[in-house]
This record gives C-alpha cells, structure tokens and sequence, in this order.
C-alpha cells in the first residue's frame, strides 16, 4: 500500500508538471547580488561577438538572441550608442584576453539597458569603467513590469590585469527579473563582456522531467 501511495503521489507530480505551461514570479521578488560567473550558475549567454568584429558600430537600440536562441534581449544605450571591441587588440583592459566586449563608446556614460522577453532567474557580466582606477559598478535589477527590485553597487579597480574584472550580477529563486540597467560611478564610459543567464527550463525540459517522472512512477506500481 506505501509503495502506491508513494507512486500516486509521483504521478500527481509529474502531472502538474506536465500541464504547466510556464512558472509564474511571486510577489516580493528579492534579487541577490552575484560576484561570479561560477555561482550565478548561467545557463544561456549573450555573445556579443555576434555583433560584428572588432570595432564594429553597433546599431541602438539592438535585439540580439541567446547561444540557444530562447531568449531574445533589447539593448538600449539612452545616451549614446554602443561599439564591439575585443579584449588585448581593441580594448586595453582587465577582461581576459580575447574577450568579446560591448562599449558605450567615449562619448556615453550609459546606462546599458538589456530588456529580456521573459523573465529570468539571474544575469551578469564582468564590467570595467573606461578610465584606469578604482569605481563602483551598479546594476539595477527590473521586473517584466518595469518596476524596480534593487539597485547594487560593487567596487572595482580598472586597470590593465587580465583577468581581474569585477563580476557583477544578480539572481533570485523565480524568474523574477525582466530588465537590468548597468552603469558605473563616477560617470563614464565602460564595456562588458559576455552576458550569462539563468534561464527557467525550457517547457521541454518541463516535459522529459516529467516524462521521467511517469516512467519511474509506472515501475513502482509494476513492482507492487
């Protein structure tokens, strides 16, 4: 009798698994501030190499598809307009060589605004302020509705050290964040690299899971 209790309620699972069209955010989203690629734990990025080769104009606003081509972000620079560069050969900073960069260009300050279709677990990059000392980076962390969940702030030193860029990302428990805004300060120009996110699994993950679910309830009750 345990083993199929047991099975109906992985079945029930599985169901509810199953018929769920997508995970809805709960109300009072808190994002935490992430300082490494390693535990934000992406699962998807934005390679901005896309964009074109080094030195390359970049349209503003873009739009602009993830490596798997689930996700698709709108990227806006309201003060200016963006450029591509390459760590070592167009940008003389502390991103690891070879790195594909987004630049607000010299004569913009940013913000750099990414709008994601959906919404997200968590986002970052490693940034650097275009002019050698220390700053602060600052991500403001957005809903899919537009309204403000937090702002962070996280010291860095820009110089020229490969490797050494700050980390600056966020990450909550549900997809709560549609849209992040980085800047730095003091005001100034500065490039990112790489995008990674975490994304909600995709329905069809939701549905092997599900599936797997289905046939190890099926195997308990066979054994019963």
């Amino acid at each position: 009798m345990t083993r199929i209790v047991r099975a109906a309620g992985i079945l029930s699972i599985a169901g509810a698994l199953l018929a769920s069209p997508s995970i809805v955010p709960r109300a009072g989203a808190v994002p935490v501030l992430i300082t490494s690629r390693a535990a934000l734990g992406g699962n998807d990025f934005f390679d901005w190499g896309v964009l074109g080769p080094n030195r390359t104009l970049v349209a503003d606003p873009f739009t602009i598809l993830s490596q798997s081509g689930a996700l698709t972000a709108t990227v806006l620079n309201p003060s200016g307009s963006f450029e591509r560069r390459d760590q070592s050969t167009g940008w003389s900073g502390n991103f690891a060589s070879g790195d594909r960069l987004l630049w607000t260009r010299a004569d913009s300050v940013g913000p750099m605004v990414i709008t994601f279709d959906q919404g997200v677990l968590g986002a970052g990059a490693q940034i650097q302020r275009g002019l050698f000392g220390f700053f602060e980076g600052v991500i403001d962390v957005y809903s899919p509705d537009d309204l403000l969940l937090a702002s962070f702030l996280l010291a860095g030193d820009s110089n020229q050290m490969p490797g050494t860029a700050i980390f600056l990302g966020v990450r909550d428990t549900d997809p709560s964040i549609g849209r992040i805004d980085f800047r730095v300060s003091p005001e100034h120009h500065f490039a990112i690299n790489q995008l990674d996110v975490k994304a909600i699994p995709e329905p069809a993950s939701l549905l092997l899971l599900g599936s797997g679910i289905l046939v190890l309830s099926l195997r308990a009750l066979r054994r019963e």
